[in-house]
């Protein structure tokens, strides 16, 4: 089988961020199909990139294309979800690092791969696992919900259109006989929604297999704790870079980065400041940073990226 290619999306700007030195330790969160973790690795000499992902397709790949940089402990590439980074890191030998870069969402070959199910443009089964281990799948989802807690499920992760409606007619239809395929849903969603939706920019089908997905893998739960556990286990001065693809999570990332850039709260008029009021984080662009125009047009998946870094400059405790 022909390997399928993913482009990583504002890759320069993530990994120049991390300002790497050859000699530290830094994390790879979303190995993906490596474009990262190479690009880390042209700079570090003694040091090590550690590298995590739950797809098996993506660690197997993985041990493949970096095969020397592994046998030389360059890089340490782990099978774990980054909801359990501190884990993962200290499995690897170590307590702290100096860097680490996400960059959320499905890579091109998860998304390109009809048997995954995660794409609405190909026929294939319901599944949409990252880890194909787990128990719980999109057909589950879909087969097993209550109308109510499929329209919680669009609302939420979606923020999709007339999702009561939605949700009704999936449970309609399988009550008739089990939704099996992805292609089965988008009909069963396309003829619920009203025209004028159906008209609207994009497939319409997008925000409820958004939804879906993050049911699935639980993503948005793991991204807060593994922002938390990574800002935990940053070095005092290292930095730690997200690229987001969709606004529940650049709004969890920037809600995130902000809290514990600001002051919080203490008596006015103290002559001193208390260290544990000051700020614990400095957020390095106040902006996002978004893909440049050339970026734009060699790779129609970074439209909806933003990039949001931020350097630890006190310790941080979730406890």
């Amino acid at each position: 089988m022909t390997e399928l290619v993913h482009n990583s999306v504002l890759l320069k700007e993530a990994v120049d961020s991390l300002g790497i030195r050859s000699n530290e330790i830094y994390v790879d969160a979303t190995f993906g199909r490596g474009g990262y973790t190479f690009e880390m690795l042209k700079n570090i000499n003694q040091g090590h990139v550690i590298s995590l992902d739950l797809d098996e397709a993506a660690i197997s790949f993985g041990k493949q294309r970096f095969n020397s940089e592994i046998k030389t402990n360059r890089l340490i590439l782990l099978k774990s979800n980054y909801g359990q980074i501190k884990d993962a890191v200290s499995s690897a030998g170590f307590n702290s690092v100096s860097g680490i870069v996400f960059d959320l969402g499905v890579s091109s070959p998860q998304f390109d791969d009809p048997e995954r199910g995660f794409s609405y443009r190909f026929d294939g089964p319901l599944d949409m696992r990252m880890d194909q281990k787990q128990d719980l799948t999109a057909y589950d989802v879909i087969n097993t919900y209550s109308a109510e807690e499929l329209k919680k499920v669009f609302q939420k992760y979606g923020n999709a259109p007339v999702p009561y409606k939605v949700a009704n007619a999936i449970v309609k239809s399988r009550s008739r006989r089990s939704i099996k395929t992805t292609l089965e849903l988008v009909k069963i969603i396309e003829d619920s929604l009203p025209e004028p939706v159906k008209r609207k920019k994009g497939h319409p089908s997008k925000k409820f297999f958004q939804a879906i997905r993050i049911e699935v893998n639980n993503e948005l739960d793991s991204l807060k704790d593994g922002l938390r556990q990574s800002l935990e286990i940053l070095k005092v001065g290292g930095i730690i870079s997200v690229v987001t693809f969709q606004p529940l999570e650049d709004r969890l990332v920037s809600k995130t980065f902000r809290r514990l850039a600001q002051y919080k709260s203490y008596p006015k008029g103290i002559p001193i400041i208390p260290e544990d009021v000051k700020p614990q984080l400095e957020i390095v662009q106040k902006k996002a940073i978004t893909p440049t125009e050339a970026e734009l047009t060699n790779n129609h998946r970074a439209h909806s990226a933003r990039l949001r870094v931020a350097k630890k400059i006190r310790k941080i405790s979730f406890r």
